[in-house]
């Protein structure tokens, strides 16, 4: 059988199998329980047996989530961490505020220093600055 009988076949036993679910699912569930009462049948207990399977189906599906959540934060602790700029950044500030041929102004602080943030923020924008200028070949 070639790939294209195949698929179509395989679509229209997939379209035989959406009818057929299509018309068991529209029929109203007085219908089912008469016939069922009609063959002497115990409906509670296929009520039970429904919600159970309902049940599991839920049990299962909660297991498949959390699996998958656990995956995706096993793969976002696997990913490397951004390089931290801390560290170096007040070295990295006092360089600057070294070179001569690069002025070196903030905004007024109240004449307190600079803090923590305000440096990473410098040695990031540094950073940055030297990745550009080694892009345009400058540095």
């Amino acid at each position: 059988m070639s790939t294209v009988k195949k698929d179509r076949s395989e679509h229209e036993l997939r379209r035989i199998d959406d009818a057929l679910v299509d018309s068991a699912l529209s029929v109203p569930s007085s219908e089912y329980r008469a016939e069922l009462e009609d063959n002497g049948e115990d409906t509670a207990a296929y009520v039970a047996l429904g919600r159970a399977m309902i049940a599991d189906a839920q049990r299962i599906a909660g297991r498949e989530r959390m699996a998958a959540a656990k995956a995706q934060v096993v793969a976002l602790k696997s990913r490397p961490a951004p390089r931290s700029q801390g560290s170096d950044a007040a070295a990295r500030l006092a360089a600057f505020k070294a070179r001569p041929e690069s002025p070196f102004m903030m905004a007024a602080r109240k004449g307190t220093k600079l803090s923590a943030s305000d440096e990473d923020a410098v040695a990031d924008a540094l950073a940055e600055l030297e990745r550009l200028e080694r892009e345009n070949g400058e540095g």
